[in-house]
């Protein structure tokens, strides 16, 4: 059976792989072309906010086994114990139980988004701001055309 400290190392690095997959993700879409269809990009959004829950879940467990209360983490949140034990409790005991079940896909996948990370942001690079210029004025005149959302 794994000590406390091997148990949270695994749960630091499975939090750290959904963050920067948050992280990829995030990236991808802010770089996303216009002509990728607008429900396929809220379905990325939606990815990334999933990973970020995953992550808050594996934070309070990890401040929980740490020796921190609900009520610690309820006054940082600026909502009251019972919602967020309520929201967190239960989806913190699955995701720290995965994050030792799985500590080996962990590690693989942090490497990879760690690549990920590096090769993003180095694509995106100084045209970035030109870029969300240009397509702010495509946006825009997608409105003058009707029910544009069909036709991509």
């Amino acid at each position: 059976m794994a000590g406390l400290e091997d148990e949270l190392e695994n749960a630091l690095v499975a939090r750290a792989a959904a963050l920067l997959d948050a992280a990829t993700t995030c990236m991808a879409i802010a770089d996303m072309p216009l002509d990728i269809h607008p429900s396929f990009q809220f379905l990325r959004v939606r990815e990334a906010i999933r990973e970020l829950e995953y992550a808050e879940a594996l934070t309070a467990a990890l401040f929980v086994r740490c020796g921190a209360s609900w009520d610690v983490l309820a006054a940082r949140s600026g909502r009251s114990r019972q919602a967020l034990h309520r929201r967190l409790a239960t989806k913190a005991e699955e995701t720290y139980g995965e994050a030792q079940s799985y500590p080996d896909y962990h590690q693989d996948t942090l490497a990879n988004y760690c690549g990920y990370v590096d090769s993003f942001s180095r694509g995106l690079g100084d045209e970035l701001p030109d870029d969300l210029r240009s397509r702010a004025g495509e946006l825009a005149s997608l409105r003058r055309t009707p029910h544009w959302w069909r036709a991509t």
